[in-house]
């Protein structure tokens, strides 16, 4: 079945990260509906990754990362702030301060991100911590109205 009439394209905002840091940001203005996929491989004992969704509503793209990777601060003239997802698989809602935490295993997981007015947004690796020296972490988004 050909989706493009129904859903625009996947687009990909991590790409087999290999360490802490932002993705692409996407500008989803205007989409009610924002889809989360998270994809790992390479993943074995001992490793692990936390990601968060950013958003922000500026007109421009804000700072998503410091010089050290991490979260940029949040100001009056970089205003970003972590944003809820919804597990689709649970079915729970996880606090967008405390992210997700894949750890010790392959596997695909889907999420909502819980922000209907957002304009810039950005998924940023938080913690990564790879004791074999082959774990990588990609994400995908998918905007719809539908």
């Amino acid at each position: 079945m050909d989706l493009t009439r129904y859903v625009p394209a996947e687009i990909t905002v991590l790409d087999d990260k290999a360490a802490k840091g932002a993705g692409t940001a996407f500008v989803a203005k205007g989409y009610v509906h924002k889809g989360l996929v998270v994809a790992t491989e390479g993943m074995a004992a001992g490793d692990s990754v936390v990601i968060k969704v950013y958003a922000s509503n500026s007109d421009v793209q804000p700072t998503w990362v410091d010089g050290s990777d991490d979260p940029a601060a949040a100001t009056k003239a970089n205003r970003i702030a972590p944003v809820a997802l919804k597990d689709l698989d649970a079915g729970t809602t996880i606090a967008g301060s405390t992210g997700v935490t894949i750890s010790n295993s392959n596997g695909v997981k889907r999420y909502e991100i819980n922000d209907n007015y957002g304009a810039w947004f950005n998924v940023l690796v938080t913690t990564y911590t790879d004791a074999n020296s082959s774990s990588k972490v990609s994400a995908f988004v998918t905007l719809s109205n539908n």
